[in-house]
């Protein structure tokens, strides 16, 4: 993180997440040889068939929580200069930019944009690597070259 993120309020838990966080240690305890992926799904299913009415107390808490990190995050905000402001939005618009090229390649990628050329180096290894196959690495390269 950049200037003085470290000491920007953390955003709260969902209503879902705090039920996992509370009821997590109960369901390790009964099923101790789960692994991670069984537990968190057994716990989805307890949250769906939990009712509405006890549902409620999860949401309740997060609303507080929201409220308290509201004025926390307004309070840090007011006490920023506006030199690291400036620099917190300048480091928040490159991670968003680097987000958004990340996602155009996977998108390439996934609609089967074409590789480059291989190389002339490339052709020769892979055409000489068949030859060398079971030998050590370092006499398979002499060989090579």
């Amino acid at each position: 993180r950049g200037i003085s993120s470290d000491q920007r309020p953390k955003r709260p838990l969902t209503a879902y997440f705090r039920f996992l966080k509370e009821n997590r240690p109960a369901f390790r305890e009964k099923n101790p040889e789960a692994s991670n992926m069984e537990l968190i799904k057994k716990l989805a299913g307890a949250w769906k068939e939990l009712p509405a009415s006890q549902k409620q107390v999860y949401e309740e808490a997060r609303k507080t929580d929201w409220q308290r990190y509201g004025e926390q995050l307004a309070k840090y905000k007011a006490q920023l200069t506006p030199a690291q402001a400036a620099a917190l939005k300048e480091e928040r618009r490159k991670q968003l930019a680097k987000r958004r090229s990340l996602r155009a390649k996977r998108e390439l990628t996934v609609l089967g944009k074409p590789k480059r050329p291989r190389s002339g180096l490339n052709i020769f290894v892979s055409e000489n690597f068949q030859e060398s196959e079971g030998i050590s690495p370092v006499v398979s390269q002499d060989r090579l070259f």
